[in-house]
């Protein structure tokens, strides 16, 4: 069950969403969770368990301690463009990507199949183009 981030205590409760979002980090391995928080989130390889170590655990704990140390005034979003390469090519292919999942959905079963395996072209697209891996 997702967790409702606006239940997170801040600081600025008297704050608006914008401000809040930029004291946000979302970390997710699915491009399409990105969606609603485009510029605060952090994407992560799949983790098959199979043996092998999990260095995206290191990487991501690099990513969020290095956000954490910068003097941002809290604005994470920002520090987090900053230290992730690639990123302003991510931010706006999430926005697009958010764009297009926005419209009504097909009334049609296969217009909605094809729209599924285009988004999910498009996100594996995007995970190796941010972090050279896809499934």
């Amino acid at each position: 069950m997702p967790m409702d981030m606006s239940l997170i205590p801040s600081k600025l409760e008297d704050a608006s969403l914008a401000e809040r979002l930029r004291r946000r980090i979302l970390v997710d391995n699915n491009p399409v969770s990105c969606v609603l928080h485009p510029t605060g989130s952090v994407l992560v390889r799949d983790w098959l368990g199979e043996g092998a170590e999990d260095q995206e655990l290191l990487r991501v704990q690099k990513i969020l301690e290095a956000v954490l140390q910068a003097d941002t005034e809290g604005d994470y979003a920002a520090c987090l463009a900053r230290a992730t390469g690639g990123f302003n090519s991510w931010s706006a292919r999430l926005q697009a990507l958010g764009e297009r999942l926005d419209g009504a959905p097909p009334t049609e079963a296969d217009e909605l199949r094809r729209i599924f395996r285009e988004v999910s072209r498009e996100c594996n697209d995007m995970k190796r183009e941010l972090l050279g891996a896809a499934p």
